[in-house]
């Protein structure tokens, strides 16, 4: 889902996805394939301290226990998901109407897509049935986790789903781990902001994966009610129709940068009882607009003119 900032890109991800089993994680530059993945992570664990002999040290008729550190693989969010999909195609019966599971990634343009994703961008291409159209090799950490975790999982219609690989035994190699695949209830949903200044450009081979929606900027409508969202920007005692402002805003933005990423969605500022109030739009909205709108403009435009003295602003007067 992409488009501007605030046209209800993870509010629609939320609704659709609401009482379904959901992992959500969001992308930034420091996020990286073992963040996504997993890895093994140092982490603690308590122990009953022994002596010399190997006896479990008592004192005061207590069994003394000091914390430890040990090594685990740690599953992240990709894994976590990954896991209960195939955990909830196995408990369905024919695995034909399987729960899904979603994973939703926020802001997936912010990181290092190619880093992130690895050798799974591999799995992104799918069957007409869900399944990956390929399937890649795990490495041997996440084989030996994978192994205990699918232990004692049965997957239904495994012959049928080795007949789609030329009858190999891809199921059994799944349950083994060593063999990464994913099933047809398995969903990767993510958002996209398309003002945000991404600092990886997300290149065409890993854009071709995805079915991309566009939240277009639309008037707010109260979802639980189907009405619309009369909301008011406040300023001394006045209020100014919040929707007519937008209308005119992003006509002007448009027509500056001759762009629709810089635009503003109806959510852009977030209302308390249908108010937004005057320190809201000068701290988001006009904030927004020098930084993200005029900064790469010259004073020229008619945008940066006082209505009254007819000079350039700069930017406190602006503010």
């Amino acid at each position: 889902y992409y488009g501007a900032p605030g046209t209800g890109k993870s509010y629609t991800i939320k609704r659709e996805t609401k009482d379904k089993h959901v992992i959500r994680t969001t992308f930034h530059p420091d996020s990286d394939y073992s963040t996504f993945v997993g890895a093994y992570k140092p982490t603690t664990k308590e122990c009953y301290v022994r002596d010399s002999t190997g006896r479990v040290v008592v004192e005061e008729s207590k069994k003394v226990i000091e914390d430890r550190i040990i090594y685990t693989f740690v599953e992240q969010a990709f894994l976590q998901a990954y896991v209960n999909a195939w955990k909830l195609y196995a408990t369905s019966g024919d695995g034909k109407n399987a729960e899904p599971q979603y994973l939703v990634i926020e802001e997936i343009n912010r990181g290092n897509c190619a880093q992130i994703f690895g050798d799974l961008f591999q799995l992104l291409d799918r069957k007409d049935n869900g399944f990956s159209e390929y399937q890649i090799t795990a490495d041997t950490d996440m084989q030996n986790h994978l192994a205990k975790v699918f232990k004692d999982i049965e997957i239904p219609n495994a012959d049928v789903i080795d007949n789609m690989y030329d009858g190999r035994s891809i199921t059994e190699g799944t349950k083994k781990g060593e063999v990464l695949l994913f099933p047809s209830n398995f969903y990767i949903w993510a958002t996209m902001n398309t003002s945000d200044q991404s600092l990886f450009p997300i290149d065409s081979a890993f854009k071709r994966r995805w079915e991309w929606k566009y939240v277009p900027i639309s008037k707010g409508v109260d979802k639980e009610t189907n009405t619309e969202l009369n909301w008011r920007i406040q300023v001394k005692g006045s209020c100014y129709d919040w929707w007519s402002f937008l209308e005119k805003i992003n006509e002007r933005i448009g027509s500056l940068t001759s762009s629709q990423d810089k635009k503003l969605g109806f959510f852009f500022c977030k209302a308390k009882n249908g108010i937004i109030t005057a320190e809201q739009f000068v701290d988001k909205v006009l904030f927004f607009i020098w930084n993200e709108v005029l900064k790469d403009y010259e004073k020229e435009q008619d945008f940066l003119k006082d209505g009254d003295s007819g000079n350039f602003l700069t930017f406190d007067q602006f503010y």
